[in-house]
Parts: structure tokens; C-alpha cells; sequence
């Protein structure tokens, strides 16, 4: 099986910083559907499942296995 090169982002920074902004960024793309719609969010405060999501997102893009 073929290796693919790593991305460009793991070139510049380390493999564990750049999980970690690629995980932010996944969670800020959440952002505006959580804040401003219903779609993910029916029950609950935004002002505090909003960044919760954001966390638990840079989590699982750190934390991910593979």
C-alpha cells in the first residue's frame, strides 16, 4: 500500500499542532449553524453547548485514532 505524503500543515508545525487547529477549524465550521439556527441545538443554552461542541471537536480532531 502506497504512504501518502503528510499535508502541507504537518510540514510547518507538528503533527499534534496542526490535529489541534484542524480540529478547532472543524468546530468553528459548526459555529454558525449551533448559534443561529435549531438544527443542532433545540434544548439548552448556546452560550454553553456552543463551545462545548467547539471543544469536544478540537478534541476528537487531537484524540482521533488513525
Amino acid at each position: 500500500m502506497a504512504r501518502l505524503p503528510p499535508p502541507r500543515d504537518q510540514t510547518i508545525v507538528s503533527k499534534r499542532k496542526a490535529a489541534l487547529a484542524m480540529g478547532f477549524i472543524h468546530g468553528m465550521f459548526h459555529v454558525p449553524l449551533m448559534a443561529l439556527t435549531t438544527t443542532y441545538n433545540n434544548v439548552g443554552n448556546r452560550w454553553i453547548v456552543v463551545p462545548t461542541v467547539v471543544v469536544t471537536l478540537t478534541a476528537a480532531g487531537v484524540f482521533q485514532p488513525g
